[in-house]
């Protein structure tokens, strides 16, 4: 015995009174269809690059692009893009040197314009951290079409910083949902 919901058996019951003829009524018998209807394409796009299982960003380099963490991705109307990087950030300790740090700083670029927020500084480490970050930057106002997204760092202490389980998450939004 199959189950009907009370609307459905409401419709089914008026519909077939409305086709009654007479004396005689017209009895319809119910039978859901799969049904394939287009859907639009969703509003917001997303987008996940993984980088190599570590970057490494020597010391003292002043910017210098990320290699391993760029892509490209396609708008498909005007947009504001988020771009969500999220890294396990730490340095490479010196047994020579035990207060040598990692300063490593990085920006993100959207074709040829940087994101804000500039130049965000991802570490200042002791030689027992080892700690998770996340950096939030935006672009807005980018037009419809295929976009590049690139990075840069730079390094200001003196031991190499080190970047692992790095991912970048990007979000496009469209325009006309931007207030």
């Amino acid at each position: 015995m199959s189950s009907i919901s009370i609307p459905k058996l409401v419709a089914l019951v008026l519909f077939s009174s409305a086709v009654s003829v007479g004396s005689t009524a017209t009895i319809m018998r119910y039978a859901p269809e799969l049904v394939p209807i287009p859907l639009p394409e969703p509003d917001v796009q997303l987008k996940s690059v993984v980088a190599p299982t570590q970057l490494l960003c020597d010391a003292q380099i002043d910017w210098q692009d990320v290699e391993g963490l760029s892509t490209s991705f396609n708008l498909r109307q005007d947009s504001t893009v988020l771009i969500m990087l999220t890294t396990r950030v730490s340095y490479d300790y010196q047994v020579n040197d035990p207060h040598a740090v990692a300063f490593v700083f990085i920006n993100a670029y959207v074709d040829d314009t940087r994101a804000e927020p500039h130049e965000v500084c991802l570490t200042y480490m002791s030689e027992t951290a080892g700690m998770g970050q996340t950096v939030l930057f935006h672009v807005a106002g980018l037009k419809q079409g295929t976009r590049s997204l690139s990075f840069q760092w730079k390094n200001t202490g003196t031991a190499r910083g080190v970047l692992r389980n790095t991912v970048v998450e990007i979000i496009i939004i469209p325009a006309r949902n931007v207030m």
